[in-house]
């Protein structure tokens, strides 16, 4: 029977990078029809002079039904994944985010794709959190069945019990459920903005230039200007 594989999408000309192999089905389109994919952030950190170091990893796991990853691993499944660090993190009164991670994605890498999901590992809730952007970057029009379910696992919660919204997408907001935990116990359902961009108006900072002329136009050098940032 003839063998079927897809590659590695990092090592694209490599044969030896294959993910998944088979030898019953002839075309690469059934190892996509029965491709599932899941989504993991999560973070470690390190105590450091000026504050803390945090180690992100994001992974995309994917997984063939009836299919063994190939050349040498056994098992239907294949981890895509990749670190970035943050350093001196000061620490972060109740309502900040020590940070942010923003993921760049196709949310539909496959037309009858029913839904995903998103979890967010954050051991650290006691006392930070961080926001995550999940930016599709899809330029096909999603299934109308498509669902995306985040878990952020934990999120900080003050003392009356309370949390602030940390998952910002483009996503469309009726598309994806949103649930924070409290120490791993499932909290009330969160909305999503549907917009990349913290909306909280004491997050949002500007550059605002002040450049000061002479009377009778804006000609020339200016006699002072000021560069500051201002919160709005």
């Amino acid at each position: 029977k003839k063998a079927v594989y897809v590659q590695d999408p990092n090592y694209p000309d490599d044969p030896q990078k294959q993910i998944f192999d088979h030898y019953e089905y002839p075309d690469r389109e059934d190892i996509e029809k029965k491709l599932s994919r899941s989504i993991e952030i999560s973070v470690r950190r390190e105590n450091s002079a000026g504050g803390w170091d945090y180690r992100i990893t994001l992974e995309f796991s994917y997984t063939a039904e009836g299919y063994r990853s190939g050349p040498e691993n056994v098992g239907g499944s294949h981890i895509i994944s990749s670190v970035a660090e943050v350093k001196n993190v000061p620490d972060t009164d109740y309502g900040q985010a020590a940070f942010s991670v923003f993921v760049y994605y196709d949310a539909f890498y496959r037309q009858d794709l029913t839904g995903e999901k998103v979890s967010i590992i954050n051991a650290y809730h006691a006392d930070s959190d961080f926001n995550v952007f999940l930016v599709n970057v899809s330029e096909d029009d999603p299934p109308h069945v498509y669902r995306c379910s985040v878990d952020y696992k934990s999120q900080r919660y003050d003392e009356r019990g309370e949390t602030r919204p940390r998952v910002f997408t483009n996503l469309d907001p009726a598309n994806v459920s949103y649930i924070p935990y409290k120490s791993g116990i499932a909290g009330a359902a969160m909305p999503v903005s549907g917009e990349l961009v913290e909306t909280a108006a004491q997050t949002r900072r500007f550059l605002v230039g002040v450049k000061l002329y002479a009377a009778g136009g804006l000609g020339g050098e200016p006699l002072a200007q000021l560069e500051a940032e201002m919160m709005s």
